[in-house]
């Protein structure tokens, strides 16, 4: 997903700039915009910005100014530039600022669209799937599916860190821009949330390391999923409690009593459902959990198989080495290796 800026003062040209972009763009581009050039430095000193449409002349400050200080801090973002006068002056104060394009008042909708997606270098296939993933997130958000929900995200994260040429920085502002665009289409872009999104969208190079991002996404999932509950008000049934629960406490030592307490159900229950609903009991479901996660984190991170245990409540790394070569036939030093090979 790509976000754009648009930069002008006056509403309705404004305006006019969203319904075209939105409607060349159906999905994909979070849309954000400023009246002036105060705001637009807020944006750019809070948010990635992968274009921005600025009209020259706003004010408080002007165009140049914002130019120039979006270029203090960022090289990378496309801008284009929209003025009503064919203005020599206007360019001559703009060289040395990396203007991409300049297009003049009114501004054609098919032309402007033809840049965006060129200077965007739009990828219909990566549009597809941003889409897909979106569409899917929502789903599991409307019928509380938290822990698919968070298999989900755990995958994609996954994923980031398994691709050795890329860095993350984009894909892993692709996944908060994914998440805040559910929250916000669902009515449950919160403060707390915004906040720890923009928080997980700005993390520097040196934080980006996989154990930080993956904790401040589940973090951002477990926000976004109180506030569906806090809203909705309503119960769900006993198995999705019990499996919401359990996933977000699998660093914890877990009882079937405890759980049973938080599905408002009795143990016994709960344990004929387990092995009715997951066909499982209740003990292996934990286990087998806690070793996909501990096999996530040999995998993607530079964790030692000692703090991997105790993030899983293992206690005992000997005992968890036992659990994990049960659970895949492997000890988990020998799956590290041959993980890294």
């Amino acid at each position: 997903m790509f976000t754009i800026v648009i930069v002008e003062d006056e509403t309705v040209e404004r305006e006019a700039l969203k319904v075209i972009i939105n409607k060349g763009f159906d999905h994909g581009v979070e849309l954000l915009e400023a009246a002036n050039g105060s705001d637009a430095i807020q944006l750019i000193n809070s948010v990635p910005i992968d274009l921005m449409l600025l009209d020259i002349n706003i004010p408080y400050p002007n165009g140049v100014d914002v130019l120039k200080h979006l270029r203090s801090v960022n090289t990378t973002t496309k801008v284009i530039v929209t003025t009503a006068v064919d203005d020599f002056e206007i360019a001559r104060n703009m060289i040395g600022l990396k203007v991409d394009e300049y297009l003049l008042k009114p501004v054609r909708p098919q032309v402007l669209i033809s840049h965006i997606k060129s200077y965007l270098s739009f990828d219909a296939e990566k549009y597809q799937q941003t889409k897909l993933i979106a569409e899917q997130l929502m789903t599991m958000l409307d019928n509380n599916l938290y822990t698919k929900w968070i298999q989900t995200v755990r995958a994609y994260v996954d994923w980031i860190y398994s691709q050795p040429n890329d860095p993350p920085q984009e894909s892993i502002s692709e996944l908060a821009r994914i998440i805040k665009q559910v929250a916000e289409r669902r009515g449950k872009y919160v403060e707390l949330l915004k906040k720890q999104i923009e928080q997980l969208k700005s993390l520097s190079f040196s934080q980006q390391n996989y154990y930080k991002v993956l904790s401040m996404v589940l973090a951002v999932s477990n926000t976004l999923f109180d506030e569906a509950q806090r809203q909705i008000g309503q119960t769900h049934a006993p198995m999705q409690k019990a499996f919401n629960y359990i996933e977000r406490n699998l660093g914890k030592n877990l009882s079937l009593e405890e759980v049973a307490e938080k599905a408002h159900v009795t143990p016994s229950y709960l344990s004929r459902l387990f092995k009715k609903d997951a066909g499982i009991n209740f003990v292996s479901y934990v286990k087998k959990r806690r070793i996909d996660i501990a096999k996530s984190l040999l995998d993607h991170s530079d964790m030692s198989i000692t703090s991997v245990a105790m993030e899983l409540s293992y206690n005992d790394p000997n005992y968890f080495g036992r659990t994990f070569k049960e659970e895949t036939g492997l000890t988990p030093s020998e799956y590290k290796i041959r993980s890294k090979a």
